[in-house]
């Protein structure tokens, strides 16, 4: 099991495990369920909000990602299961499905606790992003490491108690009562959807807040919170689980795959610049672009740039709202 330290049920049939995953549905559950079927392969489920949003099936270290559909057929191979649920946010989904689809494995470093922060440091010192995995016999601490120094990324921290989030994550791990802790760090790879999946995110909420601090600005908090309004709108229509408040992205949706958040972001991020193109007029939508971006990660701003992510919706016009 992933995070040993989580209680497990013993099912002794496929309905049974079938009533669990209907009740995580109808209470909207968010979080992480891994199936040990008595024979055949291991699976991880994915669910947000009650739905299910795919699966991986591992044979042989190799994970096969299951599409919604396909999990129950899947799962109909066992006669018993052993069966742990552990309710995380949805940035920490994006961490199980980054372990998920790893294919190079990494080597368990054990240190003393008191040592996880200098570990944690030098593992931070690289080009891209890393995956943290921590075991303690008693929790658990996963976190995205930025390859910015000083920065300090998504996190969640795993006890008895429930989840912790990024900074309190972090305080309690470095904190943490068990003498001794198991360490992996798994390296960025392009060649993992679920690392561009993740890249997509930080590439979205950091370019359109930066727009929208600039925004503020040139226009006010009045017509800032009006695209906020507008970009929900849309969001909501969408059934996106992505929020704009006061300029601050919060974005808890977890998606399938690429082409599913590269639809969702470009969706919420041509809504944004087609609202601040009829207020400024293009000229001036253009050079805000520039100003938002140029001091952001580039590797972030290719990104947006490959996946269209700084295109709006429809040509705006030069002249538009007087300018």
């Amino acid at each position: 099991m992933l995070f040993k330290s989580v209680p497990t049920n013993r099912l002794s049939s496929v309905s049974g495990l079938r009533d669990l995953l209907k009740g995580h549905q109808a209470n909207q559950w968010t979080g992480f369920v891994e199936v040990s079927p008595s024979s055949g392969s291991q699976f991880w489920i994915i669910l947000s909000g009650g739905t299910v949003i795919c699966a991986y099936s591992f044979s042989m270290e190799q994970a096969e990602k299951i599409e919604p559909s396909m999990v129950d057929r899947a799962l109909s191979r066992a006669l018993e299961y052993e069966v742990a649920s552990v309710a995380l946010t949805p940035s920490a989904l994006r961490m199980v499905k980054i372990l998920a689809e790893q294919r190079v494995p990494a080597r368990t470093v054990q240190v003393k606790t008191g040592q996880l922060g200098p570990l944690l440091s030098q593992w931070g010192r690289q080009s891209h992003p890393s995956l943290v995995v921590c075991h303690w016999p008693t929790a658990h601490y996963l976190a995205v490491l930025p390859p910015r120094p000083g920065s300090l990324g998504e996190a969640v921290f795993l006890s008895q108690a429930d989840p912790l989030a990024d900074q309190d994550a972090r305080s309690h791990a470095l904190a943490w009562k068990d003498p001794t802790v198991d360490g992996l760090c798994y390296n960025y790879s392009n060649e993992t959807p679920a690392w561009e999946e993740y890249n997509l995110h930080l590439a979205f909420t950091e370019i359109l807040e930066s727009i929208m601090e600039r925004y503020k600005e040139l226009t006010g908090l009045a017509l800032l919170n009006a695209l906020g309004r507008n970009v929900n709108r849309v969001a909501l229509e969408h059934k996106f689980e992505i929020d704009v408040t006061l300029g601050k992205i919060s974005d808890q949706a977890v998606f399938f795959g690429v082409s599913e958040a590269v639809l969702a972001y470009q969706t919420l991020n041509a809504i944004a610049l087609d609202h601040i193109g009829i207020v400024l007029g293009r000229k001036l939508l253009q050079s805000t672009l520039r100003e938002a971006t140029a001091s952001l990660d580039a590797n972030l701003v290719h990104l947006a740039q490959k996946y269209n992510l700084l295109i709006s919706v429809e040509p705006i016009g030069a002249d538009a709202a007087g300018h």
